[in-house]
């Protein structure tokens, strides 16, 4: 008998320039949910999606837990290590750390 090649799970790449960012197979659940919709000081609404690893992604400044959206958790930006457009945010805490991306600016592989 042959054994099937291991599939691997589908890419999200920047919208912008194309270069992956994460993988469906790093999505996680995060305060009970994967998807959250969560709107910022400035009244701005983001659709994110926690993913545990986002390679494509670098966080940048220092974290902050002013307005954070995960209590606990600081928050610093998060942009395309390809082409520098802003993807979501990176969340850390004591015990914790995830990437909150936008999902309208990923696409799928």
């Amino acid at each position: 008998t042959t054994r099937a090649a291991p599939r691997e799970a589908p890419g999200l790449l920047c919208k912008r320039c194309g270069l992956l960012v994460t993988t469906e197979a790093d999505r996680v659940v995060r305060r009970d949910h994967h998807l959250h919709t969560r709107i910022n000081p400035h009244g701005f609404v983001f659709e994110l999606g926690c993913f545990a690893d986002a390679p494509g992604a670098v966080a940048s400044g220092e974290g902050t837990l002013e307005f954070t959206w995960f209590e606990g958790l600081a928050w610093r930006l998060a942009d395309c290590r390809g082409c520098g457009a802003h993807l979501g945010w990176r969340y850390d805490g004591e015990g914790d750390a995830f990437c909150g991306l936008v999902l309208d600016r990923l696409t799928r592989a």
